[in-house]
């Protein structure tokens, strides 16, 4: 399996089912940038085991390219442990798997795995796209040097610091706030002076729901501040 390089945006529902290849000096009215993308069939739509936390329409961003790293690192987790990284009755358990589980380390389930490789897989796997690799590029380098570790040191060999070649060449804006800690202290703490009163007045029982509410909500907000991408109620 190999990475295709095409300088676009959209994700392109990745799975086993579909092959890679590739391709270099590919560009679009979109701008610059290596991204991932299949070559060969069509991508049809995403398995829900290999889908990424954004395509389940429950995060609060946009789908890109970097979804399509996250389901590489789902066929990645599968290939090296044997098993998917999330397991699920049913579709609504298997989204509630990709926004909030962790999976089970890799070298857990198989302890032949380097401990470089498995920090790339955990990295793929990110819930935040902006924690993910943010270029093919950077991910086939530190595949093509954790190769030459294990071709030296074999599955003892050392983990390595990630990402050192892994720029983006699209201007994003962040969705995360930046330099705002005393302002985001603010408004979580007015919203916990309001909580507390929606936790505590209301008609006979309904205050453990309130309660039960409010944590929840409570919850996302913090989350709206410290990542990019987060789950809606």
């Amino acid at each position: 399996m190999s990475l295709a390089l095409i300088r676009t945006t959209p994700a392109a529902d990745l799975n086993p089912e579909q092959r890679l290849a590739v391709e270099h000096g590919i560009a679009d009215a979109q701008g610059p940038g290596p991204l991932l993308v299949i070559a060969g069939a069509g991508s049809g739509k995403t398995a829900m085991a290999y889908c990424s936390p954004e395509q389940t329409g429950r995060m609060n961003c946009p789908v890109d390219f970097r979804a399509d790293l996250y389901s590489l690192g789902v066929t990645f987790y599968e290939v090296l442990a044997g098993v998917l990284p999330f397991q699920a009755a049913d579709a609504m358990g298997m989204v509630h798997a990709h926004l909030a589980q962790i999976p089970v380390p890799l070298r857990q389930l198989n302890p032949r795995v380097p401990a470089a490789l498995s920090a790339i897989v955990d990295k793929l796997l990110a819930k935040d796209p902006d924690d993910r690799y943010q270029s093919a590029d950077g991910l086939r380098h530190d595949l093509e040097r954790c190769l030459q570790d294990f071709e030296k040191s074999g599955v003892d060999a050392p983990v390595f610091a990630l990402g050192e070649k892994d720029h983006s060449m699209l201007f994003r804006l962040p969705y995360r706030m930046y330099g705002r800690e005393p302002e985001v202290a603010a408004l979580l703490s007015a919203f916990d002076r309001c909580a507390d009163g929606a936790r505590w007045h209301g008609a006979p029982g309904v205050a453990p729901e309130n309660r039960r509410t409010a944590h929840r909500d409570r919850s996302l907000a913090k989350q709206a501040t410290e990542m990019s991408c987060y789950p809606v109620a």
